[in-house]
């Protein structure tokens, strides 16, 4: 994401749901597909995880619920904010 965005992106944290739509209009077909096999590794991931670690289970939430915003934004759907 800091590759699309720029001096824009967010040093912590989620990206906003302005940057999310910058980000999503610049995906192209391949950029889609690498979400896709990222989500589909995330669920991979948390199946991994012991139930003590919540730090890394937040974490991959996070990552998953930014990428499916990003996956319906370049179907043109708007972000909830």
């Amino acid at each position: 994401m800091r590759e699309r965005l720029g001096p824009d992106a967010p040093v912590r944290g989620t990206p906003s749901g302005a940057q999310l739509e910058t980000i999503a209009g610049k995906l192209g077909e391949s950029d889609i597909a690498d979400i896709i096999d990222t989500l589909r590794d995330l669920s991979a991931e948390k199946e991994t995880v012991p139930d003590w670690d919540g730090d890394t289970w937040d974490d991959i939430f996070r990552a998953q619920t930014t990428l499916s915003t990003l996956l319906r934004m370049t179907q043109g759907e708007k972000p909830q904010n």
